[in-house]
């Protein structure tokens, strides 16, 4: 082989591995948000879609009482 050849097969392989690479990262921050995405909705649903603001997040017991929150009746 001359030397030209195992310079282009060389330059080949880099770019190859380049793209392999750049793929890679691609796939993997689609797959970062595709979970995060995920395990927001499956939080919404425990939640029904309520946040909780201290302060401001009024709490009530079975019967409807209002309650301290994060506390529970025994």
């Amino acid at each position: 082989m001359s030397k030209l050849r195992k310079a282009f097969l060389s330059l080949e392989y880099a770019l190859l591995i380049a793209i392999i690479v750049a793929a890679l990262i691609g796939i993997s921050i689609y797959l970062k948000r595709a979970i995060s995405g995920r395990w927001r909705t499956v939080g919404d649903t425990f939640g029904h879609g309520r946040q909780y603001y201290p302060g401001v997040t009024k709490c009530f017991d079975a019967v409807g009482n209002p309650i301290p929150c994060g506390e529970f009746p025994p």
